[in-house]
């Protein structure tokens, strides 16, 4: 009996899980750290952390000539964070290519979230708990989470660069990265709805 149950186990395992072959944009810059996103676990995700503020990326292809740009923003508590443009930018030959205005979101309870106006502030909180941390995009944190995405035209999907909108910590500006974003594509073993 209980070596059926390791079977059944075992097969649903298997069959939950594949081999997978996905397509992806790599970022690159200065300073910034790249890690992997939740889905699928490739490392598409780059960091930036200023003050305990932590800012992230992610680009994604979203079909007849658009990027999807993810924007995230991890904010402890006693700092507060307000983005200064509410655009974010291609650029290309150094000159602004294309743009796409920016939509607000943030985390209200697990897997509830909110609009909000990119011209809001966001100000930031600190929970430790034991069980249920709060889920990233990328991970887990126990600070306050916004996320916000824009879609723009790019004229090379294969690489191009991004500029994140400047925003500023407690009323001190801060001035974005220009992210280089590459296609790339990889094997994974990972989940089938993933």
């Amino acid at each position: 009996m209980g070596k059926n149950i390791y079977v059944l186990l075992l097969a649903l395992v298997m069959v939950s899980c594949a081999p997978t072959t996905t397509t992806f944009y790599r970022p690159a810059a200065l300073d910034g750290k790249v890690v992997s996103a939740h889905c699928p676990p490739v490392e598409s995700f780059i960091l930036f952390e200023t003050q305990g503020v932590l800012l992230g990326s992610k680009a994604s292809r979203a079909g007849n000539g658009l990027i999807t740009m993810t924007i995230t923003f991890e904010i402890p508590k006693d700092r507060t964070v307000t983005l200064l443009d509410q655009e974010i930018f291609s650029i290309q030959d150094d000159h602004m290519f294309a743009s796409g205005k920016l939509r607000g979101h943030f985390w209200v309870s697990a897997g509830r979230t909110k609009e909000f106006s990119a011209a809001t502030p966001m100000p930031g909180r600190t929970e430790k708990k034991l069980f249920f941390k709060q889920i990233t995009l990328y991970g887990t944190t126990q600070h306050a989470y916004y996320f916000f995405t824009a879609q723009l035209a790019v004229p090379d999907q294969e690489s191009f660069t991004i500029k994140l909108p400047n925003y500023s910590i407690d009323g001190i500006e801060v001035i974005s990265p220009k992210i280089r974003f590459t296609q790339d594509t990889l094997e994974y073993m990972g989940p089938l709805n993933c």
